[in-house]
């Protein structure tokens, strides 16, 4: 069992990846909006 710690850093960690990359992007292309949703659902269960 991966315990609780561990998690919340992994999780953490993966939210500073998520907004360092979104810190980038300048315009988001019609094309690539599933991949859009999917990081933003992915914040929905970081934060939650």
């Amino acid at each position: 069992m991966v315990s609780p710690t561990l998690l919340k850093q992994d999780l953490a960690d993966a939210l500073n990846a998520h907004i360092k990359l979104l810190r980038e992007v300048e315009q988001i292309e019609i094309d690539h909006m599933d991949a859009f949703t999917f990081m933003m659902r992915s914040f929905g269960f970081m934060l939650d």
